[in-house]
């Protein structure tokens, strides 16, 4: 199930954005980005654009109780990607937004988002103790795991991860 939200920027962070999400924001805004050859060009056509808002569907699926077995079964070999979260946890709901923007830049890989909450079974059968808890798959067989908010460790382990 896919979502779709809307990401809103302030004009001063703007310098702060990759030159791919400025450039979505020219287009979205009806933009063309295509003359512009440096990052601060982008920034300065969004701004006279005054486009600060962003569509952005997201490709993760939150999982209901023991579904995880048969979406780890569909994916094949495709890299498996699991956030064990809780919404009352601030860490989980700090690093879901890296999490879902992940998501959008690995399109072959699946992002799996369990409550551990509403899904109490999963999460007991996944041995998951603390939260946010991060599991990746690859042919139905967990290959790495960590534990904390740590957006540099996940986004350097899907990067490792999703090249084999």
């Amino acid at each position: 199930m896919s979502t779709q939200s809307i990401i809103s920027y302030k004009e001063e962070e703007l310098p702060t954005l990759s030159i791919s999400i400025l450039k979505q924001l020219i287009k979205e805004a009806g933009g063309d980005s295509t003359g512009c050859l440096e990052k601060s060009d982008l920034v300065n056509l969004a701004k006279r654009l005054r486009t600060y808002k962003l569509s952005q569907v997201s490709s993760v699926k939150e999982l209901k109780d023991n579904e995880l077995e048969k979406e780890l079964s569909e994916a094949g070999d495709k890299l498996v990607v699991v956030d064990f979260t809780a919404v009352w946890c601030p860490p989980c709901q700090a690093i879901s937004p890296v999490f879902t923007s992940l998501a959008s830049q690995y399109p072959n890989a699946v992002f799996l988002k369990v409550d551990v909450d509403k899904c109490r079974n999963t999460a007991a059968k996944c041995k998951i103790s603390a939260m946010p808890t991060f599991q990746f798959y690859r042919s139905n067989k967990m290959v790495k795991e960590f534990t904390g908010a740590d957006q540099r460790a996940l986004k350097s382990t899907i990067t490792e991860l999703y090249q084999k």
